[in-house]
């Protein structure tokens, strides 16, 4: 007799299972010992999933079924399911867990994939859900089931029993309520990926893949953008500074309209800063999904996370925030010099321009409440003492504006004080928008949980 078993349990993650069993209709609903193990399920709102299946070295019947109990761990007499075609036989299937149309649709199917894969005998764990046997009244059992996620899994520990079991369930057992597990408790797959064609080793290359092409487009938009600024930077210093040529009779352009082209300069320094931070962040998921799939294999590939060891401890992307911010201020006090030159006053700026500061101290106060937001929703929180000095910048370019916009010869509508409320708006925007995308995406942070078994002595891949 040829048997095979069938399985959706951490002993499917051992070497030597198929994935292309029969979908069943699988839940985590039955609890054992303060775990949540994944059984047949009859509710109308669960998933049909693929299971697992590999074939057995018995060929009798009763032996099968003790040594899938001795792997399962259950008892064999009483939680023991089975499909079979032997002639005559007045008992060909045994399922307790399910019952009514469902169990006939359970078994029609089984018998289906039986006869397709040239199998004589199937039998699997046939243990029943009990995790909705006390419903609350107007409580749907799913409802009950979340519930019950929340009173007894959540606060327990990473690795503790019950999330170990969950993360060893092989990841095409993916339920509804695992599903919910995932979004609350962030318990995931850890079954080591040891085979090259596993589907997450083919995610892993294609995330190398992606890496190589942000990396790319990264470095092609600051060589070639940094290289635009400074050149017109360098232009625009010779043209205000060492005078403009012109034709015999056209008379060259005012020191103002020299002046307002570093206004077009700051912009242009700011709108190369959104798209490198838009590159950046697409870099950081793709890194990160790297990392989370080379924890999982077995030999370890590391090439991901020493990178990133490195990259994060050198403080390149500060000094990359560091290095937009110079620019900007360059292009800024190039084009105040070229306006004013050196004369400055200490004082309010006259007139309307003193709402300018104001308005600037408004968008500050905006920005931190936005700020402060995406921190609170961010996983994991950078520490506070570093944010609250980070905050501070944005606060000291609203002064040294409010300083900017009060020229010595006071008129009543200057180049240089358009050039001083530019360069106050784009420094607020660019450090605001840094720390947004920053807390939200998570860079620049060390993700919690990751766990690297052969070397925990080394400091976690960062984030």
């Amino acid at each position: 007799m040829k048997i095979a078993y069938l399985s959706w349990s951490p002993l499917a993650a051992d070497p030597g299972w198929h994935s292309d069993g029969p979908l069943l209709p699988i839940e985590f609903a039955r609890t054992s010992q303060e775990r949540l193990i994944p059984v047949l399920c009859g509710e109308p709102w669960v998933l049909d999933v693929r299971t697992l299946w590999i074939a057995s070295t018995f060929d009798d019947l009763e032996q099968a079924s003790k040594d899938l109990a001795a792997r399962e761990g259950f008892d064999h007499q009483t939680e023991i399911g089975y499909v079979r075609q032997v002639a005559n036989d007045p008992h060909p299937d045994q399922l307790t867990s399910l019952d009514g149309n469902r169990r006939n649709q359970v078994l029609e199917r089984l018998n289906r994939w039986r006869k397709d894969h040239d199998f004589d005998a199937l039998i699997w764990r046939d243990s029943p859900a009990n995790l909705f046997q006390q419903v609350q009244q107007g409580q749907t059992t799913i409802q009950a089931a979340k519930q019950w996620v929340n009173n007894h899994l959540q606060g327990q520990a990473e690795y503790s029993p019950a999330a170990t079991y969950i993360r060893q369930v092989p990841i095409q057992v993916w339920t509804v309520i695992r599903a919910y597990i995932r979004v609350e408790l962030n318990w995931v797959p850890t079954r080591l990926i040891t085979t090259a064609d596993d589907q997450r080793l083919k995610d892993w290359q294609e995330c190398r893949t992606t890496i190589g092409r942000l990396d790319t487009i990264l470095e092609d938009l600051r060589k070639v953008g940094f290289s635009i600024i400074t050149g017109l930077l360098t232009a625009s210093a010779f043209l205000n500074f060492l005078g403009v040529p012109t034709t015999q009779g056209v008379p060259a352009p005012s020191t103002d309209m020299r002046a307002a082209v570093f206004i077009a300069v700051m912009v242009l320094v700011a709108a190369l800063f959104s798209v490198d931070t838009y590159y950046q962040v697409l870099l950081s998921g793709a890194v990160e999904r790297a990392l989370d799939l080379e924890a999982q294999t077995d030999p370890a590939i590391r090439v991901t996370k020493y990178l990133s060891v490195n990259s994060t401890r050198s403080g390149i992307s500060y000094i990359i925030l560091a290095l937009y911010l110079v620019l900007l201020a360059t292009a800024e006090g190039m084009g105040l010099f070229a306006a004013r030159g050196p004369n400055l006053a200490l004082a309010l700026p006259p007139g309307i321009w003193l709402w300018v500061p104001i308005i600037g101290l408004v968008i500050f106060g905006v920005s931190v409440f936005v700020a402060f937001k995406a921190y609170l929703r961010s996983d994991p929180q950078p520490d506070l003492p570093p944010v609250i000095a980070v905050l501070l910048l944005p606060l000291l370019t609203v002064v040294l504006a409010t300083f900017l916009l009060s020229p010595a010869v006071i008129v009543p509508i200057d180049v240089w004080h358009w050039i001083a409320a530019t360069g106050m708006f784009l420094a607020i925007y660019i450090q605001f928008y840094w720390l947004y995308s920053a807390w939200r995406s998570g860079l620049y942070r060390q993700k919690p949980g990751r766990n690297w078994p052969e070397c925990k002595e080394k400091i976690p891949s960062p984030y």
